[in-house]
């Protein structure tokens, strides 16, 4: 099941149940606007979240290509060096 099911699935299940409550239009009304809000913000949090996760692997991966880069460098100069002896 997706994450977008799932909260839709709450926020169905929620405005069925304040619509069928015995309560007034106007405590309903406030009811669902609320309960919108709190889906709205936790929405938000998740997405901040994640956003911040995928930031971070983002720059530890560059991190990690940069070392192997840099390693693969080296060692391509240590082997020029060693190859460049094999004529003298």
């Amino acid at each position: 099941m997706s994450a977008k099911s799932f909260i839709n699935g709450l926020a169905y299940g929620f405005i069925l149940g304040v619509l069928f409550a015995p309560t007034s239009g106007e405590e309903t009304r406030r009811k669902i606007a609320k309960k919108a809000n709190d889906i709205k913000d936790s929405v938000k949090e998740k997405y901040n979240d994640i956003a911040t996760t995928v930031t971070e692997q983002y720059g530890n991966v560059k991190n990690r290509i940069n070392e192997i880069k840099g390693d693969s460098e080296l060692a391509y100069e240590d082997t020029k060096d060693d190859t460049s002896n094999l004529f003298d």
